[in-house]
């Protein structure tokens, strides 16, 4: 979409200055209320009629210094986070979303793939619940278990034991 022209910009200004409403300008010049309300404040706050540029290139916020510290980072310590990696970008000053980061890393080539033994696993309330279960397991008789494919959307009715 293409910026309104400074031409109707400067009339739908002036109209409010004149003191006309900005409903009732906005609707005269066939601009929406919002853009009325702008135009008025551009004119009196005096930064002019001249729209902003839309649109072009912005360079990236993790070039540079903080993309090579970040990449180092990653090679130090691969199995960090974006949340964590965001967190410490904001430490050094680089305040960006987790999702900069995330575009950053798959830019770059690099994947992050989550471990295959979760590092939850290693906590000692979490192993010693994982050893209890691994020691009563062989007791479960694997016809009474019902598997369930939750991501399968499948919705599971209760069948009667002893129907009638």
């Amino acid at each position: 979409m293409r910026p309104l022209s400074t031409d109707l910009r400067a009339r739908v200004a002036s109209a409010l200055a004149e003191g006309e409403t900005v409903r009732g300008a906005a609707k005269r010049f066939g601009v929406s209320v919002a853009s009325a309300v702008r135009f008025g404040q551009r004119q009196r706050s005096g930064r002019g009629q001249v729209p902003g540029q839309i649109g072009g290139h912005r360079r990236p916020k993790l070039a540079g210094e903080a993309g090579e510290w970040l990449m180092a980072r990653l090679v130090e310590k691969p199995d960090l986070t974006m949340r964590a990696l965001t967190a410490e970008l904001a430490g050094r000053g680089v305040h960006v979303a987790h999702d900069t980061v995330w575009r950053f890393v798959k830019r770059a080539g690099l994947s992050v793939k989550k471990t295959l033994l979760a590092a939850e696993q290693m906590r000692p309330k979490v192993a010693r619940f994982r050893a209890r279960w691994q020691a009563h397991q062989h007791r479960l008789d694997p016809k009474r278990l019902i598997f369930l494919d939750v991501e399968a959307g499948i919705e599971i009715v209760p069948v009667e034991r002893f129907p009638r």
